[in-house]
C-alpha cells in the first residue's frame, strides 16, 4: 500500500513498517510467557472483555459527539 498508493520508496517503506514487526515479535514473546503462567481461558476471557469494553466506549463516544454537534444550544 505504501509503495503503490502513496508512492513511497522501498527503503522508506521498510523503515516505516519495521517497528510494527518488531512490536509484534515482542508481543508474541510476552504472550507466550503469560500463557505459561496462567490459564489460557482466563486470558481469552479477559481479552474478550477488554475488546467489548473498548467497542462500547468507542460507540458511546461517537454517539455523544453526534449529539453534541447536532444540538443547537444557542
Amino acid at each position: 500500500m505504501l509503495q503503490n498508493l502513496m508512492n513511497y520508496p522501498v527503503a522508506t517503506t521498510c523503515l516505516v513498517t519495521a517497528p510494527s514487526g518488531a512490536g509484534a515479535m515482542v508481543a508474541m514473546l510476552v504472550a507466550n510467557r503469560l500463557l505459561r503462567r496462567t490459564d489460557a481461558s482466563f486470558v481469552a476471557r479477559e481479552l474478550f472483555d477488554f475488546g467489548v469494553c473498548a467497542l462500547t466506549d468507542d460507540a458511546l463516544q461517537r454517539w455523544c459527539y453526534r449529539c453534541l454537534t447536532s444540538c443547537d444550544l444557542a
